[in-house]
């Protein structure tokens, strides 16, 4: 088997730039951890957890890095 030299022009190419960095995080500003009570999993049950920075992208929050999620939550009626 031939093994192929890896060398750092040959990913030159397959970095993203600062525009596409900027669309993967959605344009949002980080902020501290908290908690909080809010949606979460696929179902959107409402549900108490930690997170480790909040994001406000497109006009909506949104919480990242969570941990510690408990079942504590009022659900809506």
């Amino acid at each position: 088997m031939k093994l192929e030299s890896l060398k750092l022009e040959k990913f030159k190419g397959c970095t993203l730039k600062r525009e596409q960095m900027f669309k993967l995080s959605g344009g949002g500003v980080k902020s501290d951890p908290g908690e909080t009570c809010g949606p979460h999993g696929q179902e959107g049950r409402v549900m108490h957890f930690s997170y480790g920075y909040d994001s406000l992208r497109n006009g909506e929050l949104t919480y990242h890095n969570r941990s510690n999620v408990e079942d504590i939550c009022e659900q809506p009626s």
